[in-house]
């Protein structure tokens, strides 16, 4: 009886300690983006910082680019193939963006810093969202530099 005693507890126990591990979730592969959305802030000024979007809308995607100083209603807006969003995918997948997803840090000490959001919706509805204020994910710095690249290139 003392061994089915301490046979069920060690099952129970198990069971609890399974339930409690982090879920690890697979590496999603960012492909057959639907919206793409990349902004920062510098500072504290109106127009401070950069958008970069894409959006697929009316059988065709658009992308949005917003550069630093300029208002909403200059950004410039370009219709793109869907081998440019292939590209951008690749940029992606390089970084391991995936890996961004449910990044959300931040350093409350510093009071006029930079921050950056993304947001990717893939056309199978799953989504990639992260963003920091002073906090960076793995490869951040590449990521920024090739986004920026990629949107002044269109």
């Amino acid at each position: 009886m003392k061994y089915i005693i301490i046979g069920i507890g060690s099952i129970i126990l198990l069971g609890v300690v399974v339930l409690c591990l982090p879920k690890v979730q697979p590496d999603k592969e960012i492909k057959d983006i639907k919206l793409f959305h990349y902004g920062t802030t510098d500072g504290m000024a109106m127009y401070d910082g950069v958008r970069y979007e894409i959006n697929y809308e009316d059988d065709k995607f658009v992308a949005i680019i917003q550069k630093n100083g300029q208002s909403d209603e200059e950004a410039k807006k370009v219709e793109i193939s869907k081998d440019k969003v292939k590209e951008l995918e690749n940029i992606l997948n390089k970084y391991e963006v995936s890996k961004w997803d449910g990044f959300k840090k931040s350093d409350k000490n510093v009071l006029d810093g930079h921050s950056f959001s993304l947001y990717i919706r893939m056309f199978d509805d799953t989504s990639i969202d992260a963003s920091g204020y002073m906090k960076w994910p793995k490869n951040y710095s590449e990521v920024r530099g090739s986004l920026e690249s990629y949107f002044e290139s269109l």
